[in-house]
């Protein structure tokens, strides 16, 4: 049964269970005794016609107060007919509600089953996505470690190859020092003068002071000031 029908349902339910209160309370006012209850005061007194009626000579009745009494019985007797038809539409809607409970006693019934089947579903679905994070958070710590021992291994190799290239950076300071000591110092200022400050400062410390000084006193001022306080040379 789709939602469709169970609106349908619950709306045709609706509706009966309104007009069995309504004809209750019609059959209640006007005829209770279909009820089991005592009879209205107003309704005791019946006017029964007989097939011949015996006017005494001294009784008159007019036109007019007939004509009432029978618009009374008339009255009455649309009462009694609507009564009956009121108790024959109650014990169809409560046939109609018997059945109403049943199909919906029988739909709860069988949605039980996929309540139950949907909850172990997310439960299921639930263990599946935390061991998965679980195995997840697991792979990760794991990552982190090779990449950190990674990350020591690849600063050693930087300091040893730092370490050789400063060894092999200060033998060819030490080369450039004796071959610069054998040169004029006005060559040897336009050579340092091009150079980084620090590398030229590291070949002059390396050179002979009497040469050296030369060299300073062939070089721009403002650059020898700089590689002079570099180098450590007073």
């Amino acid at each position: 049964m789709n939602n469709r029908n169970i609106v349908i349902l619950i709306v045709v339910v609706t509706v009966a269970m309104t007009l069995s209160f309504v004809g209750l309370f019609y059959v209640k006012e006007y005829n209770p005794t279909l009820l089991g209850l005592p009879p209205n005061p107003q309704d005791t007194m019946r006017i029964v016609v007989p097939d011949t009626v015996t006017i005494a000579e001294t009784y008159e009745i007019t036109k007019e107060k007939l004509h009432e009494l029978e618009k009374e019985i008339a009255k009455k007797e649309r009462y009694v007919k609507k009564a009956d038809s009121l108790s024959k539409l109650i014990k169809g809607l409560e046939k109609l509600d018997s059945i109403s409970q049943i199909e919906i006693k029988k739909y709860q019934d069988s949605l039980i089953p996929k309540k139950d089947e949907k909850l172990i579903s997310s439960q299921t679905f639930s263990q599946l996505l935390k061991d998965s994070i679980n195995k997840l958070l697991v792979d990760k710590k794991k990552l982190e470690s090779k990449s950190n021992t990674a990350e020591e291994k690849l600063k050693k190799q930087e300091n040893l190859l730092v370490e050789k290239l400063d060894s092999t950076q200060q033998m060819n300071f030490d080369v450039f020092a004796k071959i610069y000591n054998n040169s004029t110092p006005a060559e040897v200022a336009k050579i340092l003068e091009k150079m980084d400050e620090k590398d030229a400062a590291a070949i002059l410390k390396r050179m002979q002071k009497r040469k050296a000084g030369k060299v300073i006193d062939a070089m721009d001022p403002q650059k020898a000031a700089m590689i002079l306080l570099l180098a450590g040379i007073d």
